[in-house]
């Protein structure tokens, strides 16, 4: 089906788009961001196993997901 073809493609971008910008990141930032945007744990949860508050995940969730919301623009362009 021509909708799922879509989805997998857009996958495979953002999926080449995260393999871009990893190196940009230090490990345990990207490590959260996986947990927290990929896994579906939260902040709190993440915070809490790497002995970091909630909000240092957040922030480097944010800056990630705005770093590879620039770089899926600069793809799909």
């Amino acid at each position: 089906n021509d909708e799922e073809e879509s989805e997998a493609e857009d996958a495979l971008v953002v999926h080449r788009a995260m393999d871009l910008i990893q190196s940009e990141f230090d490990p345990r930032n990207w490590s959260a961001f996986e947990q927290v945007a990929l896994k579906g744990r939260t902040a709190t949860e993440v915070a809490a196993e790497l002995s970091v508050s909630p909000q240092t995940i957040r922030q480097a969730n944010y800056r990630i997901r705005r770093r590879l919301r620039l770089i899926l623009e600069d793809l799909v362009e």
